[in-house]
């Protein structure tokens, strides 16, 4: 035992021999630059025992060493070749190793504290001063372009439900109108053309979605990341925003299980987006927008445009704010949230002024729920613990859900990668979900219809049930009314029908409930990432509708329970809620579309218990497709475990910064951005002190400006004291090019401008965040999310820079891989190891050890 634990430490202290950092002398020596990310550098290469750091030959022999007796022999042949890969200086363009998301870039919400910009920010203010006009002038067009917003996004909204609804309505009358005749040749036609209907328009939103890959899902992940400081490619374009609209209104007349309120939220954010650079009717020619060319401005558009979305999709403006306040801004300020309800209110006000000149059919289909009566009590005190079971259910479900799609996405990526695989399944999920809806109503009831009184509020949904297969239009099929229409009938259907339509019988069987909601939940976890714009609102509204009123008809037989209407409104809450996590903006969307403030205790029960329950077993759906695709996103809190292990950012952060010097030549400049990804370059003076940053955007527009002098004396630039040498380009000049900087590949450079010399000292940051080694990484956590930064410096004690923090160093993924090195926790392992080792012994089941002494302990080990 005693050689054991002396063993295991001196592989503890091998191993921290390589954790070391390197030594200033090592520096230049060999970068470590990480490939494919554009945040700054290489992450170091970490194997499943050690991780390899330093490029000196002591270390890697200790390195290679250890890795081979504690590593099988594969592990050990992919981390010394990455390792040798780490170790080989930069030559050429030609070396580098680009990674498929090496596209996903971060946001800089901070402005560029230069020296150029101070000047320009300056003489903005001294104009404000002269003339206050100027000012109000800039915040009288944010308003205007937030109230156009507004306007467009609720149009947007009614087209794509419009067009939606004729589709459908084509599709369903021109079926059911061939399988009146109740032949058995007329329901293969009316089969084979319902089927005809649904492949056509399925492909239709597959091609799309594979012309433009950003149009697939619902768009709500993407929102999430953008306003947590990704960008990602091409999720923000007007392509994007023309083919999620033209896809969502195919993929819904299809008959898939899916809706539009996420698509519909989606393609408000990138109308936001597209209005803060004046992409939308040319008013960037018309209008002054160089303050809002910048990711802040473009963030805070999105933001509304998010409110403005869920306004429009579910006519709930005060849910909107929640929903950009609790899901969507991570950044989210007084002023910010005051725009948001601007324009969520300009949204909802938009769409009353439609609703009168609208025609009245349409108008019932702008929302996807009506309002619950208010004449009395919807509930008693004894339902209450009905709604608290179904929260724990609809969790239940909702995580099931989440697990069973999550292990089907990772299948996906893994198989179903190429085009004419994902136009095949979709295919495949179509003609299914067509067969189970024209072929599960051939199994079902026919019941009468009784004569109702059309003045009252229940003939608007008695005459939307289908008398599929039945004698005559007095009798309706319960399965057919259901499965055969529009998913925003069949859940207004089952919220506001009674228990029983002035007869003995109940409207719904339960055997007709469950063969809806088991075969419907099925296949909406199976559509769910399915190569389609697809909304997750819709889907698990109708599947827990559906449950929840199985629970209320078997209730009400008793007596003194609720109508099924409102148990099928809690479980429908509670399984959304269960799936996606949301509880305030889900709480009062759903409160808003009811139009009943007696509803939201019941609501809040379930979404509270579903959120707790469901997040016992997993995450969102939203969040376990983000960390799926590998998305840099940033929770709330730091991991739990990162806060209670000390970790520190000198333990995570990429060590050797590839660095420029304030004054450096154009020619190695020009070769390191063609080698590497990275978007932040430090700018360390001779004796390893930071005197500032500059970004990747920069350093191409510089040189594609060409803002360089010719020949100079090396000693007279290296002097950052001295005045500037190379011509000064404005701010306004430098920026103009934003959001798409011109790119090191259309830069060309001869050979003599290659030995030129640039300043970069009037263009760089030099007032930079800074932390030092021994920062706790909640902290840095915190700065970073809270501070919306892309680059975090780190020095050491004496001001040198030691490394530098990304996005990617402070995902839950890394730092889980570097808490596994920390000396803390290897230090607590050994001690277990010890501990359990002597508590064996003395209770004899270590029989091998009987006869030699028990080795001794120090208690003072950590």
């Amino acid at each position: 035992m005693k050689h054991f634990v002396l063993n295991y430490l001196a592989f503890v202290l091998k191993t921290e021999i390589m954790r070391s950092p390197a030594t200033p002398d090592h520096q230049d020596e060999s970068h470590n630059f990480r490939t494919g990310k554009k945040e700054g550098l290489v992450r170091n290469v970490t194997s499943p025992t050690v991780r390899l750091r330093c490029p000196s030959p002591r270390r890697k022999k200790i390195s290679n060493k250890l890795l081979f007796k504690w590593s099988n022999r594969a592990r050990c042949s992919e981390a010394a070749t990455a390792f040798e890969t780490m170790a080989t200086p930069i030559k050429s363009p030609t070396q580098k190793n680009m990674s498929p998301d090496s596209e996903v870039e971060s946001h800089n919400f901070e402005p560029h504290h230069s020296e150029v910009w101070r000047i320009h920010e300056r003489k903005r203010r001294q104009v404000e001063f002269i003339d206050p006009q100027s000012g109000r002038q800039r915040a009288f067009i944010r308003w205007m372009l937030t109230a156009l917003l507004a306007i467009l996004s609720e149009i947007l909204c009614v087209v794509i439900i419009a067009c939606t609804v004729e589709l459908q309505a084509l599709k369903f009358d021109t079926t059911l109108k061939i399988a009146s005749h109740r032949k058995w040749y007329t329901s293969v036609a009316a089969f084979f053309l319902f089927l005809t209907f649904s492949l056509l328009f399925a492909v239709v939103a597959g091609v799309v979605t594979l012309l433009q890959p950003a149009v697939g899902g619902s768009g709500m992940a993407e929102v999430k990341s953008y306003l947590n400081g990704v960008n990602l490619p091409h999720v923000m374009h007007f392509n994007t925003l023309y083919g999620k609209a033209v896809g969502v209104i195919f993929a819904q007349a299809s008959g898939l299980p899916l809706g539009f309120e996420g698509p519909i939220v989606s393609c408000c954010a990138i109308l936001g987006s597209l209005f803060s650079q004046g992409k939308i009717w040319g008013l960037e020619r018309r209008l002054s927008f160089e303050d809002f060319r910048n990711d802040k401005e473009r963030r805070d558009f999105v933001a509304c445009a998010t409110a403005g979305g869920v306004a429009a999709a579910f006519g709930a403006p005060i849910g909107g704010v929640f929903f950009a306040l609790e899901e969507g801004a991570s950044f989210m300020t007084l002023k910010l949230t005051w725009r948001c309800f601007f324009c969520a209110i300009g949204t909802a006000l938009t769409g009353y002024l439609l609703l009168s000149v609208l025609p009245p059919e349409f108008v019932n289909q702008l929302s996807f729920l009506d309002p619950f009566p208010n004449s009395g009590p919807l509930y008693e005190q004894k339902d209450l613990s009905i709604f608290a079971v179904m929260g724990v259910l609809g969790g239940l479900l909702g995580a099931a859900f989440n697990q069973m799609n999550r292990r089907l996405t990772v299948f996906r990526l893994a198989h179903v990668t190429t085009p004419r695989k994902k136009m095949l399944e979709l295919m495949s999920l179509t003609t299914l979900m067509a067969v189970l809806s024209f072929g599960l109503p051939f199994a079902g009831r026919c019941r009468s219809r009784p004569q109702l009184d059309t003045t009252t509020g229940i003939y608007s949904y008695a005459s939307t049930l289908r008398p599929f297969l039945c004698a005559g239009d007095d009798s309706y099929n319960e399965l057919a009314s259901l499965y055969l229409q529009s998913w925003d009938d069949s859940l207004r259907i089952l919220f506001h029908l009674p228990m029983h339509l002035q007869s003995g019988e109940p409207v719904f069987s339960t055997a007709a409930l469950l063969c809806f909601f088991c075969p419907y939940f099925f296949m909406a976890f199976m559509t769910f990432g399915a190569s389609v714009p697809f909304g997750l609102f819709i889907p698990s509204l109708l599947s827990g509708a559906a449950l929840g009123r199985v629970v209320g008809q078997a209730l009400h037989p008793l007596g003194g329970f609720a109508e099924p209407g409102v148990y099928a409104l809690v479980m429908a809450s509670a399984v959304l809620g269960g799936m996606c996590r949301m509880t305030i903006s889900l709480a009062l969307i759903l409160l808003e579309a009811t139009g009943n403030m007696n509803l939201l205790l019941p609501l809040s029960i379930s979404l509270f218990l579903s959120r707790w329950v469901g997040n016992a077993f997993n995450e969102s759906i939203y969040h376990m497709h983000i960390h799926l695709r590998k998305i840099p996103f940033l929770e709330p809190q730091c991991p739990q475990e990162a806060r209670v292990s000390d970790l520190r950012v000198c333990e995570i952060m990429a060590t050797e910064p590839l660095c420029l010097h304030p004054v450096d030549q154009v020619g190695r400049i020009y070769e390191l951005l063609a080698a590497t990804a990275h978007h932040c370059f430090p700018l360390r003076e001779d004796d390893c002190t930071v005197f500032g940053t500059i970004s990747r955007d920069i350093l191409c527009s510089l040189l594609f400006l060409k803002a360089f002098s010719g020949e100079k004396s090396e000693s007279v630039l290296r002097d950052t004291s001295a005045a500037v040498v190379t011509p000064v380009l404005p701010y306004e000049k430098v920026e103009q090019f934003f959001p798409h900087f011109p790119s090191i590949a259309t830069i060309c450079l001869t050979e003599s401008e290659k030995f030129s010399w640039i300043d970069l000292r009037p263009y760089c940051d030099t007032a930079p965040y800074l932390v030092t080694e021994s920062t706790a990484v909640p902290r840095a956590y915190r700065l970073f999310r809270n501070l919306g930064l892309r680059h975090l410096l780190v020095i050491s004690r004496n001001g040198h820079l030691s490394g530098i923090l990304t996005r990617h160093d402070l995902e839950e993924e890394h730092l889980m891989a570097s808490l596994a090195h920390s000396p803390m926790l290897l230090s607590r392992k050994v001690w277990k190891i010890t501990k359990d080792a002597l508590m064996r012994q003395e209770d004899g089941e270590l029989d091998s050890y009987h006869s030699h002494e028990s080795p001794s302990v120090s208690p003072s080990m950590p």
